[in-house]
């Protein structure tokens, strides 16, 4: 099964995500902590990371 790690600190947007893509087959894992990130990250060895960050305008 291919896995998909979601970084994002919004709650309903991570659920939203998560949703979609477990009905097309996906496993999901969330973090919404970045200080959990790496730990995770290495605990579920993804196949692909989705890092939503939010950039400052400059």
């Amino acid at each position: 099964m291919f896995k998909i790690f979601i970084v994002e600190d919004d709650h309903q947007l991570v659920r939203l995500l998560e949703e979609h893509m477990q009905r097309f087959g996906f496993e999901t894992k969330a973090v919404e902590k970045f200080e959990s990130v790496l730990s995770k990250f290495e605990e579920f060895a993804p196949h692909l990371v989705l890092f939503i960050c939010k950039l400052a305008k400059v």
